[in-house]
């Protein structure tokens, strides 16, 4: 199945139509005049990742700049914080007496 049938036949009666004499010859001139494309150094790329670093290391100082570190904890409010028992997991059966005293 070709779907190209509609262009084919537009462009049917352009394919006998030929090419003025030289055409080839001066497309190739002009392609073969032109300045090859500029090759880009790594140097170029440079500032960019410069700027990537910096703007990076600004991001991460002032997300690191606002946190706060967590309050010391002491054996006093460790101790508090084991034995508060307000939440329905902590207040199950523990089992027998070794058990809960490596709980």
């Amino acid at each position: 199945m070709n779907d190209d049938l509609p262009i084919q036949q537009l462009f049917q009666p352009f394919r006998e139509i030929k090419a003025p004499e030289g055409f080839a010859d001066k497309v190739m001139a002009n392609i073969l005049s032109e300045a090859p494309p500029v090759q880009r150094s790594s140097r170029s790329w440079g500032r960019w990742v410069w700027t990537g670093g910096l703007a990076l290391a600004a991001s991460l100082f002032l997300m690191v700049s606002f946190l706060k570190a967590p309050p010391p904890v002491s054996k006093m409010d460790l101790s508090l914080y084991l034995a508060d028992t307000n939440t329905v997991e902590e207040e199950i059966d523990l089992g027998t007496e070794i058990e809960s005293y490596f709980l």
